[in-house]
C-alpha cells in the first residue's frame, strides 16, 4: 500500500506539472483530469487499509482542508461521471485608469469578467479573459486558469493545494503507522 500510495502521489506531481506546462494549449484539460483522477486515488489506495479508516476518522482536518478535499472532489465527480471540466482562462490584477475616463469604457466592458470600482487613486482590479487582455499583459499581475464551479479559483492553486493536503495525510498515516 505505501508503495501504491507514494506512486499515485508521484504520479499527481507529474500530471500537475504538465498540467501548469501546457497552460496555453489544449492539452491543459487533459492533463487535469488525469491529475484529478490520480490524486484522487491517493485515498482510496490508503482506504483500503482497515487501520487507515480508524485513524482517519479520528484525524480533525482543518476547515480550509474540508473546503479544498471537497471542491477538489467535486471537479473529479464531474469530470469523470458528468462532463470534461470547463475552464477559461483570465488575466487579473491592478489596472490604473487615466484620468478623466470611465474604466468600464477604457477597457472595454464587454470584455470584462470583474472589474471593481475606482479606488482614491483611479486603480481597478479587473478579471478579464487572456483573448480580450493580450494587451494588458504588461500591466497585470495574475495569469490563472478558472472554473465557475470553484468560484474562479485558480484551478492550479487549488490542485496545488489538494495535493498538498493529500502528501500530508499520507506522511501523518505514515508515521501513525511506524509509531504502532
Amino acid at each position: 500500500m505505501e508503495t501504491d500510495a507514494q506512486g499515485k502521489i508521484d504520479e499527481a506531481k507529474f500530471f500537475l506539472s504538465k498540467f501548469i506546462e501546457s497552460y496555453n494549449n489544449k492539452e491543459f484539460k487533459y492533463y487535469l483530469s488525469a491529475f484529478i483522477s490520480a490524486a484522487r486515488s491517493i485515498s482510496m489506495i490508503m482506504e483500503q487499509n482497515a487501520h487507515y479508516k480508524e485513524w482517519f476518522t479520528k484525524r480533525k482536518a482543518t476547515e480550509e482542508e474540508s473546503f479544498i478535499v471537497k471542491r477538489a472532489k467535486k471537479l473529479r465527480n464531474i469530470n469523470t461521471h458528468e462532463k470534461p471540466i470547463e475552464t477559461h482562462r483570465v488575466i487579473s490584477g491592478i489596472f490604473t485608469v487615466p484620468e478623466g475616463f470611465n474604466a468600464a469604457e477604457y477597457l472595454g466592458k464587454e470584455n470584462m469578467l470583474n472589474i471593481s470600482q475606482p479606488d482614491k487613486n483611479g486603480n481597478v482590479f479587473i478579471s478579464v479573459p487572456t483573448e480580450a487582455g493580450e494587451a494588458l499583459r504588461g500591466e497585470m499581475d495574475e495569469y490563472k486558469i478558472v472554473n465557475n464551479l470553484t468560484d474562479d479559483e485558480d484551478l492550479y492553486d487549488l490542485c496545488e493545494k489538494y495535493l498538498t493536503i493529500l502528501e500530508n495525510i499520507y506522511c501523518e498515516w505514515l508515521t501513525f503507522r511506524n509509531a504502532k
